[in-house]
Protein backbone atom coordinates (compact mmCIF):
# COMPACT_ATOMS: atom_id res chain seq x y z
CA UNK A 1 0.00 0.00 0.00
CA UNK A 2 1.50 3.35 -0.59
CA UNK A 3 1.87 5.84 1.68
CA UNK A 4 1.24 9.58 0.72
CA UNK A 5 2.95 12.34 2.15
CA UNK A 6 0.10 14.50 2.52
CA UNK A 7 -0.97 12.12 5.22
CA UNK A 8 1.99 12.65 6.96
CA UNK A 9 1.64 16.68 7.08
CA UNK A 10 0.49 18.42 10.02
CA UNK A 11 -2.18 20.61 9.07
CA UNK A 12 -4.12 17.67 7.69
CA UNK A 13 -3.94 15.69 10.37
CA UNK A 14 -5.44 18.62 12.68
CA UNK A 15 -8.18 19.68 9.52
CA UNK A 16 -8.82 15.75 10.13
CA UNK A 17 -9.79 16.17 13.77
CA UNK A 18 -11.82 19.01 13.02
CA UNK A 19 -13.53 16.99 10.48
CA UNK A 20 -14.21 14.42 12.73
CA UNK A 21 -15.40 16.44 15.46
CA UNK A 22 -18.02 18.10 12.79
CA UNK A 23 -19.13 14.62 12.04
CA UNK A 24 -19.95 13.82 15.50
CA UNK A 25 -21.38 16.90 16.48
CA UNK A 26 -23.77 16.62 13.75
CA UNK A 27 -24.71 13.15 14.25
CA UNK A 28 -24.95 14.16 18.40
CA UNK A 29 -27.20 17.04 17.55
CA UNK A 30 -29.55 15.12 15.06
CA UNK A 31 -30.09 12.74 18.41
CA UNK A 32 -30.43 15.59 20.68
CA UNK A 33 -33.24 16.82 18.46
CA UNK A 34 -34.55 13.19 18.42
CA UNK A 35 -35.66 13.15 21.86
CA UNK A 36 -37.45 16.20 21.28
CA UNK A 37 -40.04 15.07 19.64
CA UNK A 38 -43.88 15.23 20.78
CA UNK A 39 -42.46 18.46 22.73
CA UNK A 40 -44.01 21.94 22.23
CA UNK A 41 -40.55 23.74 21.65
CA UNK A 42 -38.16 22.19 19.69
CA UNK A 43 -34.56 24.21 20.34
CA UNK A 44 -33.02 25.33 17.13
CA UNK A 45 -30.86 23.35 14.96
CA UNK A 46 -27.92 25.57 14.77
CA UNK A 47 -27.55 26.50 18.28
CA UNK A 48 -27.62 22.96 19.55
CA UNK A 49 -24.88 21.87 16.48
CA UNK A 50 -22.54 24.80 17.50
CA UNK A 51 -22.69 23.72 21.00
CA UNK A 52 -21.91 19.95 20.63
CA UNK A 53 -19.19 21.37 17.94
CA UNK A 54 -17.57 23.04 20.43
CA UNK A 55 -18.16 20.12 23.06
CA UNK A 56 -16.77 17.66 20.65
CA UNK A 57 -13.58 20.75 19.69
CA UNK A 58 -12.91 20.53 23.70
CA UNK A 59 -12.00 16.99 23.34
CA UNK A 60 -9.38 17.46 21.03
CA UNK A 61 -6.65 18.70 22.50
CA UNK A 62 -7.56 16.72 25.94
CA UNK A 63 -7.84 13.42 23.25
CA UNK A 64 -4.03 14.57 22.56
CA UNK A 65 -3.20 14.57 25.77
CA UNK A 66 -4.68 11.06 26.55
CA UNK A 67 -3.04 10.07 23.32
CA UNK A 68 0.77 11.65 24.54
CA UNK A 69 -0.46 9.85 28.27
CA UNK A 70 -0.77 6.20 26.27
CA UNK A 71 2.82 6.08 25.65
CA UNK A 72 4.32 7.14 28.78
CA UNK A 73 1.72 4.50 30.52
CA UNK A 74 1.34 2.01 27.89
CA UNK A 75 -1.15 -0.67 28.65
CA UNK A 76 0.61 -3.44 27.02
CA UNK A 77 1.34 -7.01 27.92
CA UNK A 78 3.59 -6.79 30.50
CA UNK A 79 2.57 -3.33 32.25
CA UNK A 80 -1.61 -3.18 31.77
CA UNK A 81 -1.33 -4.73 35.81
CA UNK A 82 0.65 -1.78 36.96
CA UNK A 83 -0.76 1.30 35.23
CA UNK A 84 -4.28 0.31 34.78
CA UNK A 85 -4.87 1.51 37.95
CA UNK A 86 -3.34 4.97 37.01
CA UNK A 87 -5.59 5.47 34.17
CA UNK A 88 -8.80 4.65 36.08
CA UNK A 89 -7.61 7.94 38.18
CA UNK A 90 -6.58 9.43 34.73
CA UNK A 91 -10.25 8.96 33.14
CA UNK A 92 -11.74 10.53 36.02
CA UNK A 93 -9.45 13.69 35.64
CA UNK A 94 -9.83 13.80 31.58
CA UNK A 95 -13.47 13.23 31.91
CA UNK A 96 -14.18 15.82 34.43
CA UNK A 97 -11.38 18.33 32.86
CA UNK A 98 -14.19 18.25 29.59
CA UNK A 99 -17.09 18.73 31.88
CA UNK A 100 -15.36 21.95 33.24
CA UNK A 101 -14.99 23.32 29.56
CA UNK A 102 -18.84 22.49 28.27
CA UNK A 103 -19.46 24.24 31.35
CA UNK A 104 -18.09 27.32 30.67
CA UNK A 105 -18.65 26.81 26.98
CA UNK A 106 -22.57 26.63 27.74
CA UNK A 107 -22.61 29.48 29.77
CA UNK A 108 -20.74 31.11 27.45
CA UNK A 109 -22.96 30.33 24.70
CA UNK A 110 -26.06 31.11 27.11
CA UNK A 111 -24.89 34.89 27.46
CA UNK A 112 -24.32 34.86 23.16
CA UNK A 113 -28.30 33.87 23.26
CA UNK A 114 -27.45 30.50 21.90
CA UNK A 115 -30.15 27.48 22.87
CA UNK A 116 -28.02 25.60 25.64
CA UNK A 117 -27.80 26.05 29.18
CA UNK A 118 -26.94 23.84 31.71
CA UNK A 119 -25.42 23.75 35.54
CA UNK A 120 -22.30 22.21 36.32
CA UNK A 121 -23.93 19.15 38.42
CA UNK A 122 -26.43 18.61 36.15
CA UNK A 123 -23.36 17.85 33.03
CA UNK A 124 -21.22 15.60 35.40
CA UNK A 125 -24.77 13.76 35.86
CA UNK A 126 -25.54 13.89 32.38
CA UNK A 127 -22.52 13.11 30.35
CA UNK A 128 -19.43 11.72 33.10
CA UNK A 129 -20.69 8.44 31.35
CA UNK A 130 -20.15 9.43 28.06
CA UNK A 131 -17.16 11.18 28.77
CA UNK A 132 -15.26 8.05 30.60
CA UNK A 133 -16.65 5.62 27.48
CA UNK A 134 -15.38 8.19 25.12
CA UNK A 135 -11.81 8.19 27.48
CA UNK A 136 -11.31 4.47 26.90
CA UNK A 137 -12.76 4.76 22.91
CA UNK A 138 -9.44 6.75 22.64
CA UNK A 139 -7.23 4.44 24.67
CA UNK A 140 -8.48 1.90 22.49
CA UNK A 141 -7.95 3.61 19.16
CA UNK A 142 -4.66 4.52 20.26
CA UNK A 143 -4.04 0.64 21.56
CA UNK A 144 -5.37 -0.11 17.98
CA UNK A 145 -2.81 2.22 16.13
CA UNK A 146 -0.15 1.46 17.82
CA UNK A 147 -0.39 -2.08 17.27
CA UNK A 148 -1.29 -1.38 13.59
CA UNK A 149 2.46 0.35 13.21
CA UNK A 150 4.03 -2.33 14.96
CA UNK A 151 3.12 -4.59 12.86
CA UNK A 152 3.74 -2.70 9.64
CA UNK A 153 7.29 -2.35 10.92
CA UNK A 154 7.57 -5.83 11.57
CA UNK A 155 6.14 -6.60 8.03
CA UNK A 156 8.87 -3.81 6.70
CA UNK A 157 11.36 -5.61 8.43
CA UNK A 158 11.10 -9.14 7.21
CA UNK A 159 10.18 -8.12 3.88
CA UNK A 160 13.63 -6.24 4.39
CA UNK A 161 14.85 -9.34 5.78
CA UNK A 162 14.04 -11.26 3.10
CA UNK A 163 15.36 -9.10 0.26
CA UNK A 164 19.23 -9.49 2.56
CA UNK A 165 18.85 -12.87 2.45
CA UNK A 166 18.15 -13.12 -0.93
CA UNK A 167 21.08 -10.75 -1.86
CA UNK A 168 23.14 -12.99 0.46
CA UNK A 169 22.28 -16.03 -1.23
CA UNK A 170 22.86 -14.26 -5.04
CA UNK A 171 26.39 -13.27 -3.45
CA UNK A 172 27.06 -16.84 -2.07
CA UNK A 173 26.02 -18.04 -5.90
CA UNK A 174 28.02 -15.53 -7.34
CA UNK A 175 31.00 -16.78 -5.36
CA UNK A 176 30.46 -20.20 -5.84
CA UNK A 177 30.36 -19.63 -9.49
CA UNK A 178 33.21 -17.82 -9.57
CA UNK A 179 34.99 -20.13 -7.45
CA UNK A 180 34.36 -23.17 -9.99
CA UNK A 181 34.86 -20.90 -13.02
CA UNK A 182 38.16 -19.88 -11.39
CA UNK A 183 39.24 -23.61 -11.14
CA UNK A 184 38.94 -23.85 -14.99
CA UNK A 185 41.57 -21.23 -15.63
CA UNK A 186 44.62 -22.52 -13.53
CA UNK A 187 43.57 -26.53 -15.11
CA UNK A 188 43.19 -25.30 -18.67
CA UNK A 189 46.73 -22.90 -18.30
CA UNK A 190 48.22 -26.30 -16.83
CA UNK A 191 46.65 -27.97 -20.22
CA UNK A 192 48.00 -25.40 -22.85
CA UNK A 193 51.14 -25.67 -21.20
CA UNK A 194 51.75 -29.12 -21.38
CA UNK A 195 50.78 -28.23 -25.24
CA UNK A 196 53.59 -25.94 -25.70
CA UNK A 197 56.05 -28.09 -23.69
CA UNK A 198 55.43 -30.99 -25.65
CA UNK A 199 55.99 -28.70 -28.99
CA UNK A 200 59.53 -27.06 -27.60
CA UNK A 201 60.85 -30.87 -28.16
CA UNK A 202 59.10 -30.74 -31.59
CA UNK A 203 58.95 -27.72 -33.55
CA UNK A 204 59.94 -24.54 -31.31
CA UNK A 205 58.53 -22.07 -34.21
CA UNK A 206 55.09 -23.53 -33.25
CA UNK A 207 55.89 -23.57 -29.69
CA UNK A 208 56.48 -19.89 -29.97
CA UNK A 209 53.25 -19.24 -31.90
CA UNK A 210 51.22 -21.25 -29.61
CA UNK A 211 52.47 -18.59 -26.58
CA UNK A 212 51.48 -15.93 -28.61
CA UNK A 213 47.78 -17.72 -29.20
CA UNK A 214 48.07 -18.33 -25.41
CA UNK A 215 48.50 -14.91 -24.15
CA UNK A 216 45.81 -13.86 -26.50
CA UNK A 217 43.36 -16.61 -25.00
CA UNK A 218 44.28 -15.07 -21.07
CA UNK A 219 43.90 -11.89 -22.49
CA UNK A 220 40.41 -12.22 -23.62
CA UNK A 221 39.57 -14.90 -20.83
CA UNK A 222 40.29 -11.81 -18.06
CA UNK A 223 38.00 -9.94 -19.62
CA UNK A 224 35.41 -12.59 -19.39
CA UNK A 225 36.25 -12.86 -15.43
CA UNK A 226 33.51 -10.69 -14.11
CA UNK A 227 31.51 -11.96 -16.31
CA UNK A 228 28.69 -14.83 -15.48
CA UNK A 229 27.12 -14.86 -18.88
CA UNK A 230 27.79 -14.09 -22.73
CA UNK A 231 26.35 -15.12 -25.87
CA UNK A 232 27.35 -18.67 -27.26
CA UNK A 233 28.94 -16.75 -30.21
CA UNK A 234 31.27 -14.76 -27.88
CA UNK A 235 31.89 -18.56 -26.25
CA UNK A 236 32.28 -20.60 -29.22
CA UNK A 237 35.23 -17.36 -30.48
CA UNK A 238 37.01 -18.01 -27.36
CA UNK A 239 36.84 -21.52 -27.92
CA UNK A 240 38.14 -20.95 -31.64
CA UNK A 241 40.70 -19.53 -29.88
CA UNK A 242 42.10 -22.52 -28.35
CA UNK A 243 41.28 -24.86 -30.78
CA UNK A 244 43.79 -22.89 -33.05
CA UNK A 245 46.57 -23.63 -29.86
CA UNK A 246 46.30 -27.66 -30.52
CA UNK A 247 45.98 -27.30 -34.06
CA UNK A 248 49.45 -26.63 -33.94
CA UNK A 249 50.26 -29.34 -32.14
CA UNK A 250 47.79 -31.86 -34.00
CA UNK A 251 48.07 -30.02 -37.41
CA UNK A 252 46.37 -31.96 -40.32
CA UNK A 253 45.27 -34.89 -37.97
CA UNK A 254 42.64 -32.47 -36.47
CA UNK A 255 38.99 -31.55 -37.89
CA UNK A 256 37.14 -29.63 -36.29
CA UNK A 257 33.28 -28.91 -37.36
CA UNK A 258 31.17 -25.76 -35.93
CA UNK A 259 28.06 -25.94 -36.99
CA UNK A 260 25.59 -23.35 -34.97
CA UNK A 261 22.06 -22.75 -35.53
CA UNK A 262 21.47 -18.72 -36.58
CA UNK A 263 19.07 -18.42 -33.77
CA UNK A 264 21.28 -19.36 -31.32
CA UNK A 265 24.27 -17.32 -31.55
CA UNK A 266 22.60 -14.47 -29.09
CA UNK A 267 21.59 -16.83 -25.96
CA UNK A 268 22.96 -16.58 -23.10
CA UNK A 269 25.27 -19.26 -21.98
CA UNK A 270 27.59 -19.67 -19.12
CA UNK A 271 30.43 -18.24 -19.64
CA UNK A 272 33.36 -20.85 -20.41
CA UNK A 273 30.83 -23.75 -20.11
CA UNK A 274 31.81 -25.49 -23.57
CA UNK A 275 35.70 -24.91 -23.42
CA UNK A 276 36.38 -27.81 -20.72
CA UNK A 277 34.10 -30.02 -22.50
CA UNK A 278 35.98 -29.26 -25.47
CA UNK A 279 39.12 -29.54 -23.88
CA UNK A 280 38.03 -33.27 -22.46
CA UNK A 281 37.36 -34.11 -26.09
CA UNK A 282 40.79 -32.74 -26.92
CA UNK A 283 42.70 -34.46 -23.81
CA UNK A 284 40.37 -37.95 -23.69
CA UNK A 285 39.33 -37.96 -27.84
CA UNK A 286 42.19 -37.16 -29.63
CA UNK A 287 45.44 -36.96 -27.84
CA UNK A 288 45.62 -40.64 -26.95
CA UNK A 289 45.08 -41.69 -30.52
CA UNK A 290 47.57 -41.03 -34.21
CA UNK A 291 44.49 -41.20 -36.43
CA UNK A 292 42.80 -38.47 -37.65
CA UNK A 293 40.70 -37.00 -34.88
CA UNK A 294 37.04 -35.47 -35.01
CA UNK A 295 35.61 -32.87 -32.89
CA UNK A 296 32.51 -31.64 -33.58
CA UNK A 297 30.40 -28.60 -31.69
CA UNK A 298 26.90 -27.58 -32.56
CA UNK A 299 24.13 -25.89 -31.33
CA UNK A 300 20.12 -26.18 -32.14
CA UNK A 301 16.74 -24.65 -30.58
CA UNK A 302 14.56 -27.57 -29.23
CA UNK A 303 11.14 -26.26 -27.98
CA UNK A 304 12.38 -22.91 -26.28
CA UNK A 305 14.93 -24.76 -25.06
CA UNK A 306 19.06 -23.89 -26.09
CA UNK A 307 21.07 -27.99 -26.86
CA UNK A 308 24.50 -27.54 -27.12
CA UNK A 309 26.61 -30.88 -28.29
CA UNK A 310 30.29 -31.52 -28.33
CA UNK A 311 31.28 -34.47 -30.31
CA UNK A 312 34.47 -36.12 -31.15
CA UNK A 313 35.44 -39.94 -32.19
CA UNK A 314 37.86 -40.87 -29.41
CA UNK A 315 36.73 -43.85 -27.53
CA UNK A 316 33.55 -42.81 -26.39
CA UNK A 317 32.72 -42.92 -22.88
CA UNK A 318 35.11 -43.56 -20.29
CA UNK A 319 34.80 -46.79 -18.68
CA UNK A 320 35.85 -45.24 -15.41
CA UNK A 321 33.18 -42.67 -15.74
CA UNK A 322 30.24 -45.69 -16.29
CA UNK A 323 31.75 -47.62 -12.89
CA UNK A 324 31.82 -44.66 -10.52
CA UNK A 325 30.51 -41.69 -11.52
CA UNK A 326 34.30 -39.58 -11.88
CA UNK A 327 34.28 -37.20 -14.84
CA UNK A 328 37.41 -35.36 -14.29
CA UNK A 329 37.65 -31.55 -13.45
CA UNK A 330 36.73 -29.77 -16.61
CA UNK A 331 33.01 -31.76 -16.90
CA UNK A 332 32.11 -32.16 -13.05
CA UNK A 333 32.99 -28.45 -12.20
CA UNK A 334 30.89 -27.99 -16.23
CA UNK A 335 27.92 -29.98 -14.31
CA UNK A 336 28.16 -27.79 -10.74
CA UNK A 337 27.93 -25.12 -12.12
CA UNK A 338 24.87 -25.72 -14.33
CA UNK A 339 23.37 -27.02 -11.02
CA UNK A 340 23.85 -23.74 -9.67
CA UNK A 341 22.73 -21.49 -12.46
CA UNK A 342 19.86 -23.33 -14.15
CA UNK A 343 18.90 -25.89 -10.55
CA UNK A 344 17.13 -28.78 -11.81
CA UNK A 345 16.02 -27.06 -14.76
CA UNK A 346 18.41 -28.27 -17.07
CA UNK A 347 20.36 -32.05 -19.08
CA UNK A 348 24.15 -32.71 -19.02
CA UNK A 349 24.34 -36.30 -20.62
CA UNK A 350 27.36 -37.90 -21.88
CA UNK A 351 25.93 -40.38 -24.75
CA UNK A 352 27.69 -42.56 -27.38
CA UNK A 353 28.35 -40.13 -30.56
CA UNK A 354 27.45 -40.36 -33.88
CA UNK A 355 31.38 -40.07 -34.93
CA UNK A 356 32.17 -42.75 -32.63
CA UNK A 357 33.51 -41.32 -29.72
CA UNK A 358 31.64 -39.34 -26.85
CA UNK A 359 28.85 -36.99 -26.96
CA UNK A 360 28.33 -34.33 -24.40
CA UNK A 361 24.97 -32.77 -24.46
CA UNK A 362 24.08 -29.72 -22.38
CA UNK A 363 20.66 -28.45 -22.69
CA UNK A 364 19.55 -25.13 -20.77
CA UNK A 365 16.45 -22.66 -21.02
CA UNK A 366 17.00 -20.45 -24.42
CA UNK A 367 17.37 -16.56 -22.86
CA UNK A 368 18.65 -13.80 -25.22
CA UNK A 369 21.65 -12.55 -23.86
CA UNK A 370 21.44 -8.56 -22.35
CA UNK A 371 24.48 -6.63 -21.64
CA UNK A 372 24.42 -5.49 -18.53
CA UNK A 373 26.52 -2.46 -17.05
Amino acid sequence: MPEYKIFRKRWFKILGLVFVAFFASTFATALKLYTFDGVIFIPEFWGVHLHMFTKAMAWIPIGLIIYWLYFKIPLNREQWKRNLPIHLVLCYVMSSMHLYIDYYISVALTNMNVYYYSTLDGLFRTYSRYNILIYWGIIGFTSTLENYRKFREREKEAAELALTNSRLETQLAKSQLQALKMQLQPHFLFNTLHTINWLMLKDVEAAASTITLLSDLLRISLEMTDKQEITLKDEVEFIQKYIEIQKTRFKDRLNVEIDLQPETLDAAVPTLILQPITENAFAHGISPHDRKGVIKISSRMNNGSLVMEVHDNGDGIDPEVKTNGSNGIGLSNSMERLRQIYSNNHKFDLKDSSLGGLLVQIEIPYKKFVETK
